[in-house]
């Protein structure tokens, strides 16, 4: 398939898409409540009460006392959950009041979307969240104009919907021979808009370094590795956000009356174990009826497997929205890995340089010291499974200050910097360790 049929398709699928979208998901009243639990005794009563609530939209979890959650309540659960917190004294506040109106005002926030000529060859803004068929797009035009250290890249198969997976390799100029591949995925889950920006953002930091010292550190890094970027992994999800429910977070595939599985959950590593909405298909961390369910999945560990029979995997980044921090595994259980001084090492070097820049607070750990325990998470799977030392699920802002998922596009240019500082500082780390 050419460059320019790719191309042409792309753009024509994102308009269909459009007009075949079903009428938008509102969410007039709903709040997102910040609860933090004061005691072990306040603690137990939400994670029952959690797990009692499959259905409930937890943007941020917390195994620890002092440390908040985040949970979207739906208008109509609003006074029930606020009695139920005052009962049990609870502390807890509003951060967003009305989410339909947050949602909104993300759009007014937009910059001036892109412009397109005869087949999208105008311009792309970086600074906008674009539709896939936008970004397949312009991995294209990168791929072309950067012949020597770039190539367009297609995983296997297709997504439940029948949309390729498009990504970009960018290697070392005049590369003879395959190096040992870091792989970087973003929108596992679909409303996390913010990882797919900063993920096309370092496609272009990789390729047109904006400093010296980013410049000596990209070659630094090119000169051991081949980088593949995959900024939207799940694209019927991704796509399903910009048209008709921002807060879709699954895959859209059919599972009885519902749609979709957690596809951070749908890996073949302690599969269904500690997972609240494991019997509930409806559920936004359903994690299939099986292991392997979700082409989407397949198609990520089919990639690492094959690069694991070639020069292997080093290092995988898997990206989320909310969180400010770099988690390791394991996920699904308590206890550390055989490489954990490594793998903290090298996540505090992330955390160290992503916070430089803009004075954030990234902070490094391993995943079930920071979140619920809960099985068939990526960065497990690519440890245990794909012998890929470096498993990193990396959550970017908006962070504690900030109001969960809805960020706006004037945060993605400054997010994208820090992810790049702190994910070459952590690269290097790699190679220096």
């Amino acid at each position: 398939m050419s460059w320019c049929t790719v191309l042409t398709t792309a753009l024509v699928v994102t308009v269909v898409i459009s007009m075949v979208a079903c009428e938008r998901v509102h969410y007039h009243g709903d709040k997102v409540f910040r609860i933090t639990p004061k005691d072990d005794q306040q603690l137990e009563i939400l994670k029952r009460w959690i797990k009692e609530n499959p259905k409930l939209d937890v943007w941020r979890p917390s195994n620890k006392v002092d440390q908040f959650m985040d949970i979207h309540i739906t208008k109509n659960d609003v006074t029930k959950v606020k009695k139920m917190l005052k009962i049990n004294n609870i502390e807890y506040k509003i951060t967003i009041e009305d989410l339909e109106k947050d949602i909104e005002g993300e759009k007014k926030t937009s910059v001036n979307g892109n412009a397109y000529g005869l087949f999208g060859r105008l311009f792309f803004n970086y600074d906008t969240y674009n539709r896939y068929g936008h970004i397949t797009a312009q991995l294209v035009r990168v791929s072309e104009k950067h012949k020597s250290t770039s190539k367009f890249t297609l995983l296997r198969d297709k997504s439940s919907q029948g949309v390729s997976l498009y990504g970009l390799m960018v290697h070392e100029a005049n590369r003879f021979s395959a190096k040992p591949a870091v792989i970087l995925d973003g929108a596992m889950h679909g409303r996390d808009w913010i990882t797919t920006s900063t993920l096309v953002y370092l496609t272009k930091l990789l390729l047109e370094p904006e400093e010296s010292e980013m410049r000596k550190k990209v070659t630094k890094v090119l000169s051991n590795y081949d980088v593949y970027i995959f900024p939207v992994i799940n694209p019927d999800g991704y796509d399903y956000t910009h048209t008709t429910d921002r807060m879709w977070s699954k895959t859209r595939s059919r599972q009885g009356a519902c749609r979709g599985v957690d596809m951070n959950r749908n890996y073949a590593v302690k599969f269904g174990e500690n997972v609240n909405g494991k019997s509930d298909p409806c559920a936004n961390d359903y994690p299939g009826p099986k292991a392997y369910t979700e082409k989407e999945v397949n198609n990520i560990a089919s990639f690492i497997a094959n690069k694991k029979l070639n020069k292997g995997c080093i290092a995988y980044w898997n990206l989320y929205a909310g969180g400010e921090n770099i988690l390791y595994p394991y996920g699904y259980r308590d206890s550390a890995t055989w490489y954990n001084k490594a793998l903290n090492h090298v996540a505090t070097a992330f955390a160290t340089g992503a916070n430089k820049r803009n004075g954030r607070n990234y902070v490094a750990g391993q995943a079930s010291k920071l979140q619920p325990i809960a099985g068939g998470q990526a960065i497990d799977w690519a440890y245990d499974r794909g012998d890929v030392t470096y498993a990193f699920a990396t959550h970017l802002r908006p962070g504690n200050g900030d109001k969960a998922f809805i960020l706006p596009e004037s945060k993605i240019k400054p997010t994208a910097l820090e992810f790049a500082d702190g994910f070459l500082d952590a690269m290097i780390a790699i190679i220096d360790y």
